[in-house]
Formats: structure tokens, C-alpha cells, sequence
């Protein structure tokens, strides 16, 4: 399958899980690796401490997806140079 049909695949079932609570996360830390896999752990601070909440991995090509759907849904435009891949 070429790259653009995997683009217009289309998702046939959502699974949600209504049990799931929001949590909230104040940090976030991103680990890239050589291969292109990136490990992603989301941070609370507590009066505590700082709490891990959530660990999870998954591609480059991804988190540039997730970056670009998170700044069109609250209307941000990097002021960075984008040269860096």
C-alpha cells in the first residue's frame, strides 16, 4: 500500500472507553530515539511531588501529526524555525 492511500484510510470504528477519567498534566517529556521511535511521559506536580501519569511510544512521523491537529485545534503558529527535523 503507497504512502498516500495510507493517508485516506479510513477509520470504520471508534472504541471508546467511557470509564476513563481525565487526568491532568502539567509536563511533558519526549525521548527520541535513532530509529524514529519516540517515548513520551506526561507529568502532574503535586504538592508531593511530581507524578508520572502516563507513558507512551510511538512514531516521529506521529507526534509530527499530533503537533500539527493540536496547533490547528487552539489556533497556534510556531515562531520557531521549522529546520530542525
Amino acid at each position: 500500500m503507497s504512502n498516500k492511500s495510507k493517508d485516506k484510510e479510513v477509520v470504520k470504528e471508534i472504541h471508546l472507553k467511557q470509564n476513563l477519567s481525565p487526568i491532568w498534566v502539567d509536563n511533558i517529556n519526549i525521548g527520541v530515539r535513532e530509529d524514529g521511535i519516540c517515548f513520551l511521559r506526561f507529568m502532574t506536580r503535586l504538592p508531593e511531588g511530581v507524578v508520572e501519569q502516563v507513558q507512551l511510544m510511538t512514531s516521529k512521523e506521529h507526534i509530527k501529526k499530533f503537533i500539527e491537529v493540536l496547533s490547528s485545534s487552539i489556533k497556534y503558529t510556531s515562531t520557531k524555525n521549522d529546520s530542525n527535523d
